[in-house]
Order: C-alpha cells, then structure tokens, then sequence
C-alpha cells in the first residue's frame, strides 16, 4: 500500500500537483513553500520568489530533487 500511495505521489509531483493522504507540516512565508507528511516519507513543494518551483520527494533523511 505504502509503495502504491509513493508512486500516486511521485507521478502529482512530477505533475506540480499536491500530493495524497498528506498532512501539511509547514507552510513557509517565501511565496508559498509547503512541506507535506506522509506515511513513512517526506515530499516538499517549493513556490519561492521570484518564480523558483520545484517538488522533492523522499525519505526524511534524503530528499531527492524532481525535474
């Protein structure tokens, strides 16, 4: 289950999408950078100034970065 939820989320990021069944953790004040929970991994998504977009997703210890 844990491995189809990963592959769900990997292909929205890859997609610019929110990931699924995630809890939001933070949400930082540089133009809409959101840190999400799931289980058993980590998927960030940056939205910086001026225009910087980018979403990693990973382990909490190693976040790997998606083009």
């Amino acid at each position: 289950m844990n491995l189809v939820l990963y592959g769900i989320n990997f292909y929205l990021a890859k997609q610019h999408h929110a990931p699924i069944l995630c809890w939001n953790t933070k949400t930082y004040l540089d133009g809409g950078t959101n840190e999400y929970m799931c289980l058993g991994y980590k998927v960030i998504d940056y939205h910086q100034y001026p225009g910087y977009e980018e979403t990693q997703i990973g382990k909490q210890t190693s976040i790997s970065r998606i083009p």
